[in-house]
């Protein structure tokens, strides 16, 4: 491995597995169809590439890369299927179609590197560089460009960060073809739209984030996007003119990494940060700690229940299962446990009190005996010290008469974000119904790896709830 290559394979390796996935799931708006799909599988689709690149060149290095520029291509193509969805090429979604569009550059780029083919005439190291350029410039830099440039605070500055980073992204490319005075306006364009967005995270720090550690990745993100920025201006300004400037390795050890890990990884963190913390403020608030009289472990749970934060904006969405929030994997399962008001109310009980939950060999911890709006509660699947326990709070219950159960969603540290319905209803026939209803989607970076295996798994596990609770009836 060459030194170019010990700081770019590392860099390229964080863009590919952890940058794209943790961005696309910033995205605003409407989402086509097999959005949620790919960023799901997005890890797994992107390890070949990143194997790919701590391999010699060669056939089989390609034939790896090439996997990864497969899935760049499909990401690609998700920039007209938004297109068609929004009709709009305001400045936040022209940036957000960059984004989308920009690691298939990287991905081809790749492919030839690997392949030891000196793409369009360009030397291998220069196509080595076009990876990085292309996921953190191209990507992140134009999809946080998008965020700052949110409809209801957009402004001039806002459009000019959104505008300059996309375009000036193309014009440095462009100038790979032309001349290095083409690629060095290219810098200009870019270095004023990274500018504008260093002075509005700057903005967002003073105003939107609260917490300290929020506040540290935005500083960080703005402060060391306007040192690389310099950095790349001053070797574009060297190219050109030759003048003294820094090194290509100089600045893969300077410019690359501090852009990739100071400002793309920081700012996606701190956004990440900020909607959850949206997500929390538009939450009902939690239940009150029980009395000073609860035993121990229930003043402890209480305690600690306003600490953790819904992970999700559409609290309540479960009671409309029809109209489900899009963005998200869709589940509803229904079985007949029953029949007629005894067996109805057997099952709501069992439902209402967790003992359908902790029939299945769940743990459930929770502050309260029943289920209520604002209880927190942990549920814990698996034997022993390998048992992992997830946070939720109770969102709604239903009130009509014929009707039992609640639906929960998830707090901080759940793998999953999303609501989840567990209701029982008495049909007139006088049959009684259980349903599960869920959206949900991947919060953490296992259950993104497993991919399409979670709504599997979610489903099984509906179907043995239905089981369980038909035979807790029969038991009476």
């Amino acid at each position: 491995m060459t030194t170019l290559s010990a700081f770019v394979v590392p860099v390229v390796t964080v863009g590919m597995l952890w940058v794209v996935p943790t961005g696309l799931g910033l995205v605003e708006g409407p989402r086509p169809p097999g959005w949620d799909v790919l960023r799901r599988a997005w890890p797994l689709l992107a390890l070949p590439g990143a194997v790919s690149l701590w391999l010699p060149r060669s056939g089989t290095a390609t034939a790896l890369a090439a996997c990864y520029a497969l899935a760049t291509l499909a990401l690609a193509l998700l920039a007209p299927a938004r297109l068609t969805l929004t009709r709009s090429l305001r400045p936040g979604e022209i940036a957000v179609l960059t984004a989308l569009v920009s690691p298939s550059v990287a991905g081809l780029a790749l492919v030839a590197e690997r392949a030891s083919y000196p793409l369009l005439g360009f030397e291998l190291d220069l196509l080595a560089l076009t990876v990085p350029h292309f996921h953190f410039a191209g990507f992140a830099a134009a999809l946080v460009a998008g965020l700052l440039c949110r409809a209801p605070d957009e402004g001039p500055l806002a459009r000019t960060a959104a505008l300059s980073v996309p375009a000036g992204t193309l014009l440095v490319l462009a100038g790979y073809f032309v001349d290095d005075w083409a690629e060095l306006a290219g810098a200009v364009v870019l270095t004023a739209g990274m500018a504008a967005v260093s002075v509005l995270t700057l903005r967002e720090r003073r105003g939107l984030a609260a917490d300290p550690a929020t506040r540290a990745l935005l500083g960080v993100s703005a402060l060391v996007l306007a040192v690389t920025m310099a950095l790349a201006l001053w070797w574009a300004l060297g190219e050109a003119t030759g003048l003294p400037h820094p090194t290509l390795t100089w600045m893969a050890a300077t410019h690359g990494l501090g852009n990739a890990l100071g400002f793309a990884v920081c700012a996606l963190l701190a956004h990440r940060r900020l909607r959850a913390k949206r997500t929390a403020d538009a939450a009902p608030r939690p239940a009150p700690p029980p009395a000073n009289g609860a035993p121990r472990m229930t003043r402890i749970l209480g305690d600690l229940a306003p600490r953790r934060t819904l992970t999700y904006r559409e609290t309540g969405a479960t009671r409309t299962p029809d109209a489900l929030p899009s963005g998200y994997h869709h589940l509803r399962h229904s079985t007949p446990v029953g029949h007629g008001p005894a067996d109805f109310r057997t099952a709501a009980e069992a439902v209402t009190t967790w003992r359908m939950h902790r029939a299945t060999g769940a743990r459930v911890r929770s502050a309260a005996g029943r289920a209520t709006p604002g209880v927190t509660l942990e549920v814990a699947l698996g034997v022993g010290p390998l048992a992992y326990g997830v946070p939720c709070r109770v969102i709604w219950v239903p009130e009509e008469d014929h009707r039992g159960g609640f639906a929960y969603g998830t707090l901080t540290g759940h793998p999953e974000s999303g609501e989840e319905s567990f209701l029982v209803e008495l049909e007139p026939d006088g049959t009684v119904r259980f349903t599960v209803t869920a959206f949900s989607r991947p919060a953490s970076w296992y259950t993104r790896l497993a991919g399409p295996l979670v709504p599997r798994l979610q489903l099984a596990y509906a179907r043995r709830l239905g089981r369980v609770l038909a035979r807790l009836v029969a038991e009476g």
